[in-house]
């Protein structure tokens, strides 16, 4: 009778997937090193300047009511926009894109009781491991378009690692990762990614509808994201198995 197959040798896989992610997996252990000791000399919380008028889009869907005169830290800031004293009404200068896409995260841990700070410190905790996460992501996303795109193993982990500190997006997926680019460059790169699958004939029915989301999204992350939104969709055409 023919000898059983051998069970799949288990350490030579780990070490084959640990090959060709090294990259992500290097940026994951620094990002998640940074985010657990923050080895570095903030200027305040993690949740602070352009990113308190971000974050507390949230706050205001949670209540209800999108008039931002409550929040003494936005007049600080100089973050209203405009101020309408006869209906109390007051604008938030910043965009929603980055409270909407944290939201499923940051709504459960929003303290609404009475005197309750603005910003919590499970809000402030969260902040950084969500932007590490979606640092991570991104690299992840940049290796399976790498891939796509028929780059060996090296080239792609040389990729990622550009892509995480030669754009100095480690700095805004840590430090500084409370603000709009590592969100961006998450949304962007989502977007790229089914782009490229869409172009190699793997795109379902659902694609259109999300790549379309995601750009609506990108652009109420920054504004001057629907300038890289045109230019992915310009881009199209000229993708792998692209029209």
């Amino acid at each position: 009778m023919p000898s059983a197959p051998r069970p799949p040798d288990l350490l030579a896989a780990a070490g084959r997937f640990t090959a060709r992610h090294a990259a992500v997996l290097a940026v994951a252990a620094a990002a998640a090193g940074a985010s657990a000791w923050t080895p570095y000399d903030a200027p305040g919380a993690p949740i602070r300047s352009d990113c308190v008028g971000y974050h507390l889009w949230t706050h205001a869907a949670l209540t209800g009511g999108l008039s931002f005169c409550d929040y003494p830290v936005l007049r600080k800031l100089k973050a209203i926009a405009h101020e309408d004293q006869a209906r109390g009404v007051c604008l938030n200068k910043f965009p929603p894109g980055v409270a909407l896409l944290r939201f499923p995260v940051m709504a459960p841990l929003v303290d609404r009781r009475p005197g309750a700070p603005a910003i919590s410190g499970a809000e402030y905790t969260a902040s950084l491991w969500f932007s590490a996460t979606l640092l991570v992501a991104v690299c992840a996303l940049s290796a399976s378009c790498a891939r796509r795109l028929g780059a060996r193993p090296w080239a792609t982990n040389a990729a990622v690692l550009a892509v995480a500190f030669g754009t100095g997006l480690f700095h805004y997926g840590t430090f500084d990762g409370c603000f709009t680019h590592v969100h961006s460059a998450f949304v962007l790169g989502l977007l790229l990614w089914l782009g490229l699958r869409a172009a190699a004939g793997e795109a379902r029915g659902w694609t259109v509808a999300a790549s379309a989301g995601l750009g609506f999204l990108a652009i109420l992350i920054r504004n001057t994201n629907a300038l890289a939104v045109v230019w992915l969709v310009a881009l199209a055409p000229w993708a792998p198995g692209g029209a």
